[in-house]
């Protein structure tokens, strides 16, 4: 499930040391359920036309935000990981 979507340009820049996204979330439109414990941020791969996570995900309940280094940018969104 789509939480939240932010597309960062100019899309291929890259940077060395990573940078940080930052994304902002509503906790009051997350399903019945869930928690904000399973926010995952991934990122458009347009060379397979596929969302892939990212890694080094810090969630901040307190401020309601998600947070991951990334060394491109390209469109990001947050989902709710998949419930086993």
């Amino acid at each position: 499930m789509l939480v939240a979507a932010l597309e960062l340009g100019p899309t291929g820049a890259t940077f060395n040391p990573p940078v940080t996204v930052n994304m902002q979330y509503d906790p009051a439109t997350l399903p019945a359920g869930a928690g904000e414990g399973d926010l995952i941020i991934v990122f458009y791969d347009t060379a397979t036309s596929t969302w892939v996570p990212l890694q080094n995900i810090v969630i901040d309940t307190m401020h309601h935000t998600i947070s991951c280094t990334t060394s491109h940018f390209t469109q990001f969104a947050v989902y709710m990981r998949r419930q086993e």
